[in-house]
């Protein structure tokens, strides 16, 4: 159903109807976004075969979730290939659904896994995946403020902020539990990360000219 929306707009738009066609737009979109959300919170042999085929996964739904995120990626990329605006806006609407796909699914998993490993304290298998996960939710946030630069999505922003303070507070009460520099180290590293944002373009400017002499 949302292929038939989507190629109905685009041809319609073609046509030199743009007024008519963005009522279609919208429709495609969210019959994407229910249609793979759908698949991965209730398609059972999507959970099956990822549990049996990777079985670290344990077939949970996140999973299905972070794979629907790369989906919407490659369609805001193709999207984006269109000289139009109704088809940057659609680029755009996929954009936004995102970071939420891949920072609640990180937290969530991140959630499962630390209940588990103190349900078993000793078992070290599962006290690694809870502190690999631990450690990647803030640095997955961090790629996403910094990624809201080049396409000034603030979405991307505020929801990498929101994620990076929710793993910071992990690591407080669990990596680094009852070591007082740790919010020094915060405090310090939040003030780089702020002038490093307001002063993006200049930063990368001098690292282009510091690779192009090495090389």
């Amino acid at each position: 159903m949302a292929v038939i929306f989507f190629v109905a707009a685009f041809t319609i738009e073609r046509m030199g109807f743009s007024n008519d066609s963005r009522y279609f737009y919208p429709v495609a979109v969210v019959f994407t976004l229910m249609a793979l959300s759908g698949l991965a919170a209730v398609h059972h042999p999507y959970r099956q075969w990822l549990e049996r085929n990777l079985a670290w996964t344990r077939g949970q739904i996140e999973y299905l979730f972070i794979a629907n995120a790369g989906i919407y990626f490659a369609l805001q990329a193709l999207c984006d290939r269109f000289p139009t605006a109704q088809m940057r806006a659609v680029a755009k609407a996929f954009r936004f659904v995102i970071p939420g796909h891949i920072l609640t699914s990180l937290f969530l998993l991140w959630f499962h896994a630390y209940d588990r490993w103190q349900d078993e304290l000793d078992n070290l298998a599962r006290k690694r995946e809870a502190r690999t996960l631990e450690i990647l939710l803030p640095m997955v946030a961090c790629f996403f403020i910094f990624g809201s630069i080049r396409k000034q999505m603030k979405n991307f922003f505020v929801s990498g902020m929101i994620f990076l303070a929710i793993g910071i507070v992990t690591w407080q009460f669990d990596l680094f539990e009852k070591q007082s520099r740790w919010p020094i180290v915060l405090l310090i590293l939040g003030s780089l990360l702020m002038v490093s944002s307001t002063r993006y373009s200049a930063i990368k400017l001098a690292v282009s000219r510091l690779v192009r002499r090495q090389t």
